[in-house]
């Protein structure tokens, strides 16, 4: 650490920089980390465990950095935005499954399903539907089409 100079430094934000380059996912910490390197260097100096090297991140790597962050952002949020579409449509899919008595579904398959779809509609009352019984049923009304009472 002694021996450390300003041609070690960005050295080693060459390196950083070409390791954020293969692995995007990364960008973020490499940024984070050599923006903490400059302030550990100033501390360290300040104490006088070694000469003030006043290193700064330069303005392109960190420019780059950025721009490989904003990337792999996209980039995953598209990918997850993806995935969700096809879990929603899956989903969907149960649902009309049940409501349709496909001979597909196990009867467990049927009461994850109605548990899930139940749980969607309050899950904070969760516990209400663990203590539901087997011959529990639900009917829905039209009100639309109810007579009012007079």
């Amino acid at each position: 650490m002694f021996d450390l100079d300003y041609a070690d430094l960005h050295s080693i934000e060459t390196t950083a920089l070409h390791r954020a380059r293969k692995k995007p996912s990364t960008a973020q910490r490499t940024l984070v980390s050599l923006s903490q390197l400059d302030k550990i260097l100033d501390t360290i100096a300040t104490k006088g465990v070694i000469p003030r090297l006043r290193y700064r991140m330069k303005s392109e790597t960190r420019q780059e950095l950025n721009s490989l962050r904003k990337y792999y952002v996209i980039q995953s949020r598209q990918a997850k935005t993806a995935a969700l579409d096809r879990m929603i449509e899956a989903l969907n899919e149960a649902f009309n499954a049940l409501f349709a008595n496909d001979p597909r579904l196990s009867s467990g398959d049927r009461v994850a399903i109605a548990t899930m779809g139940l749980g969607l509609c309050a899950p904070s009352r969760i516990n209400e539907i663990l203590c539901m019984s087997v011959d529990d049923y639900v009917s829905v009304d039209d009100y639309a089409q109810r007579i009012a009472d007079t």
